[in-house]
């Protein structure tokens, strides 16, 4: 495996947050650029076309959910949900919308971000596309 810079969006509106993972992920050798509205991330997954998105749900003007969903009507790009949300409806949701992975908040820099082990993503091969075995109670 190749391990190769990714270009990835990080879609989060916490500003330490951002400030953290830009530098773990530009410290790994990736280029990162950010933004805390979904609206301006649909609009770069359109046309810049990044190789990774970092999605938080929580965010001031669309919620990331909806967002995901969003993206996935225009793009096939991986995404990360990074959320507090930690129940097993909502993970089953979020990886039925589209999700390729998730971590939940807190978590450390190494969870689950490119190279890492447990997410072969933008560092080597795309994450896997991952679905949930079962649906979520209605």
């Amino acid at each position: 495996m190749v391990n190769r810079m990714a270009r990835i969006l990080l879609v989060e509106d916490d500003r330490i947050i951002v400030a953290a993972l830009t530098r773990a992920l530009v410290d790994a050798g990736h280029v990162v650029r950010a933004t805390a509205q979904a609206a301006d991330a649909l609009r770069i997954v359109t046309e810049d076309r990044p190789d990774l998105v970092i999605l938080d749900l929580g965010l001031p003007d669309i919620d990331g959910a909806d967002a995901l969903r969003m993206m996935r009507g225009v793009s096939d790009v991986p995404v990360i949900v990074a959320t507090a949300r930690r129940s097993e409806v909502d993970i089953i949701n979020l990886l039925n919308a589209g999700a390729d992975d998730y971590v939940t908040k807190p978590f450390s820099g190494g969870t689950c971000w490119p190279g890492s082990p447990r997410c072969s993503g933008a560092g080597g091969a795309r994450p896997r596309r991952c679905r949930a075995s079962r649906s979520a109670p209605s």
